[in-house]
């Protein structure tokens, strides 16, 4: 396989503290008796030498033609396992990371750490099974040459494009099978609702029927009970008005009592002097030799006549 099966190929390197991408050329070889490939990186017409030991980490990705899925695979230098893990994850946080914002539509990608600090990214088509087919030759060639072996894999579903038209009657069904789920997790949504529902009104049932028997039992007419509250205001409303009226009665009895007491006190002074007034009268009337004077006479019948 020459350059026109690659989209595109890049060694990365840093020079002088500045990021630098320089166009590489990948060819393959593919051996028809062993089906094995022989793979050569060029940069500006000069080979790039890949021997165990050039490379501390390798990543791989690629769609698979039939299920769709992305299938990941890191690879790591046998000769330094440790080293080459912690170089990968100090840059990436995990394998998806590598492949974070871009399209992976039909797309297989390989991205390679050198010992020296270069980065190879090489980017193929992967939209059918010689495409697919290809670029793990290539993979596996690079494998071999920097004597590294598998770490870890990882795989996730993906969508593909649909490109007939005799394949959509799959979506359409897929979507009835969407649709069906939606319904059935709405009436289940529904259904929960509803029973929560029940239970408050339940609940609410409960704490009313504990408040009435905690009332005093009404003492009312036939056709005037239920009607709780009334009934107990009536009843306040009547020993209140009770209790005043016989704050009033007490205190007009005593008042009462004071005024007689002060008639009592008033009149009796009065009968004892004019009683002693008349019984000097008749004294003089009788005993006396002066004859009794007109107005001794008027006086005494004054005192009669009261």
């Amino acid at each position: 396989m020459d350059h026109a099966g690659t989209l595109w190929a890049n060694r990365i390197s840093v020079v002088a503290g500045k990021r630098c991408s320089t166009p590489i050329c990948v060819t393959a070889t593919v051996a028809l008796d062993t089906g094995t490939a022989t793979v050569a990186l060029e940069q500006n017409g000069k080979e790039i030498a890949i021997d165990a030991g050039d490379l501390a980490w390798m990543f791989q990705s690629w769609t698979c033609y039939c299920c769709g899925s992305r299938e990941r695979k890191l690879s790591i230098s046998a000769a330094s396992p440790e080293e080459s893990r912690e170089a990968f994850y100090s840059k990436y946080s995990n394998l998806r990371a590598v492949e974070s914002g871009e399209d992976v539509r039909q797309k297989a990608r390989l991205e390679a750490a050198m010992t020296n600090g270069d980065v190879l990214c090489i980017c193929m088509r992967c939209g059918s099974r010689d495409e697919q087919h290809m670029f793990n030759q290539v993979c596996d060639a690079l494998i071999m040459s920097a004597d590294l072996v598998t770490y870890t894999e990882s795989s996730s579903n993906t969508r593909r494009r649909r490109c007939s038209s005799a394949k959509q009657a799959v979506p359409e069904s897929s979507e009835v099978v969407d649709e069906a789920q939606a319904n059935q997790h709405m009436e289940e949504l529904l259904a929960e609702l509803e029973i929560e529902g029940a239970c408050k009104a339940a609940k609410v049932r409960r704490k009313n029927k504990q408040k009435r028997c905690n009332r005093k039992p009404c003492n009312c007419p036939e056709g005037q009970r239920g009607v709780e509250q009334q009934c107990q205001a009536v009843g306040e409303e009547a020993e209140t008005m009770k209790n005043h009226l016989g704050r009033e009665s007490d205190e007009d009895a005593r008042l009462a009592v004071k005024i007689e007491e002060k008639q009592t006190l008033e009149d009796a002074p009065v009968e004892d002097k004019d009683a002693d007034l008349a019984a000097e009268i008749v004294q003089k009337q009788t005993g006396g030799d002066d004859p009794v004077e007109d107005n001794d006479a008027d006086l005494a019948a004054e005192i009669a006549q009261k």
